[in-house]
């Protein structure tokens, strides 16, 4: 920008009362805004060395510090790349905005429990004058962070999803009219192309109550939508329209940077930004403070970031547009790295917890519809107290599988046993660990690497490399023990979870020496054919015995001693195992190696896990033959109900196994379950557990003695009937808050290449609010 231009933007900038003050006194901050740019104040002053994450609290309540710290580190280095190599504005660009806006692009919410992925560090300010603002509150109060085992493993990241809430556009050019009377490089300029601005999707509950009837028109001839009485963007015709944006940005190259210049090149877009939001206001029947228009202004040169608040002031009667600094920091230190990500989390929950509602109680106002202010296709918007169920209340019952397969690993090669080795917090607790694991070893098989590594390929379909991070193992083989469980998880799927502990031949001798090595030797080796086997069978029960040994919690071990026993002769090799000795030491490597949801990536850790589906029937050996069957009542349910009240976790289950129902029958499947029929227990795991604590459920026997009539008070389930009574009732989408989960396994025939006896497990859950 030449100075001819800054001075003809300067003028004109007066004429319209738009206003930089830099970093003003709070005596200057609008009332409507002081709470929102404290905090921002607040956050700004967080020190890098004082943001810890500690595992007895932090990593329960706030797992998501860790992330935050690891991408502020990031973003320091590529700000100190980008500085070192001179990079252009594009450069800069390229390198460090998809760090700083990673948020916006994301799911906030677990798409399987409907817990937080990450929290504001401090939770975006609300008027206690919105009509919205004690239901939000409360629902905050609920809010947990998620504790799924697909969140916090191997191959989770931080990569949960797309956000449905917002979008961007990058240079796109906003209309101006009447044009700009720019002198200089321009004259009458007609539009204008910021770097970046974020703003709201139209979709969900913005698109319904925008294509609705505005109320003011509805009574005469030429009736009218909302969206056709409001501007909702500045932005020429485009596809979907980007609405009401609230985020403005604009960059300049370390070597060109002009924070004065910056101002000015983004003064009239933000005030038409403000502008749009400021008729809406004014269009809008809680017009009196509820929603006062707020535009973030994030500028930028090199490795020097501000972040301004942008707001509308009215001064005896004239309007002024005002930006104020809130903050400034250089992302080549530690500290400003942190400090904008923290900045922008509480960006973001402002748009998403306070905006977007305040826009839609305003947009609501002009409308002749109710609008709800959660979207069912946004999980975001959805509290764990809602269930979605997408199936006509007519219509039969059909969703995809629920069934879990887990695996979890501790694979050590010959280049694994420093780094292993350098992860104990203490030398004593890494001789008691080299002390168990040579114990185990001892009742070993043998794998060679090829089939060591098509195990977890063949139980969760995930496909690593077999090479360490180093060169590749030279062993000629691994040394390999099992544990094989059965349990049910915290949101009453059932989980089968193989646990291996690996060590090459290679590795052992490195450990522990030769003639450990020798001993170990002695171990029958098992081909991939024969693996292949193992695992097939392992996978093989039935839809009825997998829930009966999830509710009882089944675990087998691997054994190389010859015993005789029920497993037949050709898949010789498992044997029930009540101490869990190999579960325990790798889930507690595992642990040692999380904080938060996080799993550490050193090679020798694996964890994965899919859904799948079951055979409705089975035939052949049984993997739990002593076992007996469940009972099932004359409808094909199953009912569970929780041993323990643990909290956060539904209270009781009913499985449907057998039949085929619509979503009407449910109502009536839980009134018969409440005087007729056995019912079972079991302990609900959740994915961070402690297995040494449920030792004493682990491979316990069915009860089949209990009936729900005199066991129990069928009164309890009356709460559970009225919510489904209602839901029902509502349409396609149901949302619900009932304490009982409806866990259905539907015996629905699907023909398929691989098995056309199968079955499609399907959930429709009613959990607490949380």
């Amino acid at each position: 920008m030449d100075q001819a231009e800054f001075r003809a933007r300067w003028d004109y900038a007066k004429e319209l009362n738009i206003r930089f003050l830099g970093p003003a006194p709070s005596s200057q901050w609008p009332d409507a805004h002081r709470r929102l740019f404290e905090d921002i104040q607040k956050l700004g002053n967080q020190k890098y060395s004082s943001f810890n994450e500690t595992v007895s609290v932090d990593s329960i309540d706030k797992p998501w510090r860790r992330q935050t710290k690891q991408r502020a580190a990031r973003l320091v280095q590529q700000s100190q790349i980008s500085r070192e190599d001179r990079k252009n504005e594009a450069g800069w660009r390229f390198s460090i905005e998809p760090e700083v806006l990673h948020r916006f692009t994301v799911e906030v919410t677990c798409s399987r429990c409907r817990s937080r992925l990450w929290k504001s560090e401090i939770e975006a300010a609300v008027q206690s004058s919105q009509p919205f603002a004690q239901s939000l509150e409360a629902r905050r109060r609920r809010r947990e962070p998620c504790r799924c085992a697909d969140q916090w493993s191997y191959n989770s990241g931080y990569e949960n999803g797309v956000n449905m809430l917002f979008s961007d556009r990058a240079q796109a050019a906003i209309k101006h009219d009447p044009p700009l009377p720019i002198e200089g490089r321009k004259r009458g300029q007609v539009s204008e192309e910021p770097d970046r601005i974020y703003g709201l999707r139209d979709t969900g509950s913005l698109k319904k109550v925008l294509d609705s009837i505005n109320k003011h028109t509805a009574g005469v001839a030429n009736v009218k939508t909302v969206r056709d009485t409001i501007e909702v963007s500045p932005f020429y015709d485009e596809g979907e329209q980007l609405l009401f944006p609230f985020l403005i940005m604009e960059a300049k190259s370390g070597k060109h940077g002009d924070m004065a210049a910056v101002e000015m090149q983004t003064a009239f877009c933000i005030r038409r930004l403000l502008k749009l939001q400021l008729e809406l206001r004014n269009a809008g029947e809680y017009a009196g403070g509820m929603f006062e228009p707020l535009v973030w202004f994030l500028s930028w040169s090199g490795e020097r970031w501000n972040v301004a608040g942008c707001f509308v002031k009215d001064a005896c009667g004239s309007i002024e547009w005002v930006t104020v600094n809130l903050w400034s920091g250089d992302l080549t230190g530690e500290d400003g790295a942190l400090q904008l990500l923290l900045i922008i989390d509480y960006i973001f929950d402002w748009a998403r917890d306070v905006y977007r509602l305040s826009l839609l109680t305003q947009l609501s106002s002009l409308s002749t519809e109710c609008i709800p202010d959660s979207d069912p296709d946004i999980l975001s918007t959805i509290e764990r107290g809602s269930t979605v169920l997408t199936s006509l209340p007519n219509d039969p019952l059909d969703f995809p599988s629920q069934t879990v397969p887990l695996f979890m690993a501790l694979y050590i090669t010959e280049h694994d046993v420093d780094p292993f080795r350098l992860s104990f917090t203490s030398e004593e607790s890494y001789r008691e660990t080299k002390i168990e694991m040579s114990s185990l070893l001892e009742d070993s098989w043998r794998c060679v690497p090829d089939t060591l590594y098509g195990i977890e390929e063949a139980w969760t379909r995930t496909s690593r490399s077999a090479a360490s991070s180093y060169a590749p193992d030279r062993s000629p083989f691994f040394f390999v023990r099992f544990t094989f469980r059965m349990f049910v998880a915290s949101d009453w799927q059932p989980v089968r979870q193989l646990v291996c502990l690996a060590i090459s031949s290679r590795a052992v001798a490195q450990l522990w020496g030769n003639d450990r090595l020798i001993v170990f030797n002695r171990a029958h080796l098992y081909t991939s054919r024969e693996m292949e086997r193992l695992l097939n069978f392992l996978k093989s029960p039935s839809t009825l015995d997998t829930l009966a040994a999830a509710i009882s919690m089944q675990c087998l071990t691997n054994t190389s001693r010859k015993r005789a026993g029920p497993i037949a002769p050709s898949l010789f090799g498992f044997k029930r195992d009540d101490s869990i000795s190999i579960l325990k030491l790798v889930s507690s490597v595992l642990e040692s190696h999380t904080i938060g949801r996080r799993l550490s990536p050193d090679s020798y850790l694996r964890y994965s896990h899919m859904q799948c589906k079951q055979s409705l029937y089975t035939e052949g050996p049984k993997v739990w033959p002593h076992l007996e069957q469940l009972s099932l009542h004359s409808n094909g349910t199953v009912l569970v109900d929780c041993e323990e009240k643990m909290s956060g976790i539904p209270r009781r289950c009913l499985y449907i196994v057998e039949g085929s129902y619509e979503a009407a029958d449910v109502v009536h499947l839980v009134d018969r379950m409440s005087y007729e029929g056995a019912y079972y227990s079991a302990i609900p795991l959740c994915p961070s557990h402690d297995p040494t604590e449920y030792l004493a459920y682990i491979n316990r026997p069915i009860d089949h003695s209990r009936y729900w009539r005199t066991e129990k008070n069928g009164e309890s389930f009356h709460s559970w009937i009225s919510a489904l009574q209602e839901l029902i009732s509502t349409a396609s989408i149901l949302h619900g808050s009932s304490s009982f989960p409806i866990l259905l396994l539907s015996s629905d025939e699907e023909p398929s290449d691989d098995d056309n006896n199968e079955s499609t497990q399907i959930t429709v859950a009613w959990k607490e609010d949380s």
